[in-house]
């Protein structure tokens, strides 16, 4: 065994009369394949001068593949405790999980979402100096807020959000993400508010102004 983390596999295969193509796929260190193949079209006489070519999209490829997981690691290293990050990262499951379902089964969305921030709290409990789950629990309202249709419901989900974004602020006021949560969840309102004021508007006048 080579005790190593990720593979790399590669082909060169005959395209057409004057071209090849450069296939290459990642595994990991007991083979399962890890990404879709990556593939490259090239002139046979250039071969060996597209090396750069393919590194390229091999670094590509890992660089999709391995964000996520480097992101969890600095996560769990930021985590106080082993409790906490376990909430953590299930909560974070919950809550990817609702994501390619929101447009089709919205009410299964809202179950996952729902899991995801009592997860999140249970995390906010085991280390209420850990901004990461607070930040994600504000995460968590903006996309309740885009599944609910109701403008009141979504306005208490800006609302909560922004609560969380402040938490996170008490704890670190410079925090890049928890100024953007900030910021996103203030923009929202914003929007949310300007609709709202113009079917006010047109209640009353009949019409929409131009600011609407």
């Amino acid at each position: 065994a080579l005790d190593v983390g990720t593979l790399v596999e590669g082909a060169i295969e005959p395209e057409g009369k004057d071209k090849v193509r450069v296939t290459t796929r990642l595994f990991d260190g007991s083979g399962v394949p890890l990404s879709d193949r990556a593939s490259l079209v090239i002139p046979r006489d250039s071969l060996f001068a597209a090396g750069e070519s393919v590194a390229e999209k091999v670094s590509s490829s890992l660089r999709a593949l391995l964000g996520p997981e480097i992101q969890l690691r600095e996560g769990q290293a930021r985590a106080g405790n082993l409790k906490a990050w376990t909430f953590f990262a299930r909560g974070e499951k919950s809550r990817k999980d609702a994501e390619p379902v929101a447009g089709s089964d919205s009410a299964r969305a809202a179950g996952l979402l729902a899991q995801a921030d009592s997860l999140l709290e249970q995390a906010v409990q085991a280390d209420p100096q850990w901004i990461d789950p607070i930040v994600l629990r504000g995460e968590v309202a903006i996309q309740n807020a885009r599944l609910d249709k109701d403008k009141v419901e979504k306005d208490k989900w800006y609302q909560a959000g922004t609560q969380h974004a402040e938490q996170a602020l008490k704890l670190d006021p410079v925090n890049a993400r928890a100024l953007a949560l900030r910021g996103t969840l203030r923009y929202a309102q914003w929007r949310l508010n300007l609709g709202t004021d113009a079917e006010e508007r047109k209640k009353k006048t009949g019409f929409y102004d131009a600011y609407s």
